[in-house]
């Protein structure tokens, strides 16, 4: 159990990921809500390509640090807010997340800085869809 939940709420109080009340103004909308996030509230996604390059240190000294890194990663993936992640030949990781703000992403970028100290190039994304729906206009 990920203590994530879903649920269909229509016009309600929700707490954002800040504790910041906002309402809900749009009819019934799924909600995956997560103790430490809310994912898809409008359905909404924003896709980044994450490229991550460590802090120079040897290998061997951040090895156990680097552990934990693929459970947090697994994790993240389970409760949709990633996509992939893949190892960088040498050090340094990928990862595309797929969330709702900047502010999530804010979130996972400083849980990642803090089982390995990186630092992030990040590049927003389209989806095919929408790239193509864009040239057809």
């Amino acid at each position: 159990n990920t203590g994530c939940s879903w649920g269909l709420m229509s016009s309600m109080l929700v707490e954002f990921m800040l504790g910041i009340p906002f309402l809900l103004i749009f009819s019934p909308v799924t909600i995956h809500r997560c103790p430490e996030y809310i994912i898809s509230v409008t359905g909404a996604s924003m896709l980044f390509l994450v490229v991550s390059s460590p802090n120079p240190q040897r290998p061997s000294e951040v090895k156990e640090q680097r552990r934990k890194y693929w459970p947090w990663a697994q994790d993240k993936l389970d409760k949709g807010l990633a996509i992939s992640f893949y190892a960088r030949t040498g050090r340094g990781a990928v990862a595309i997340f797929d969330v709702d703000s900047n502010d999530v992403l804010h979130r996972l970028l400083n849980e990642w800085s803090e089982i390995v100290p990186v630092k992030f190039d990040i590049y927003p994304l389209l989806d095919t869809e929408s790239i193509k729906s864009f040239l057809e206009s």
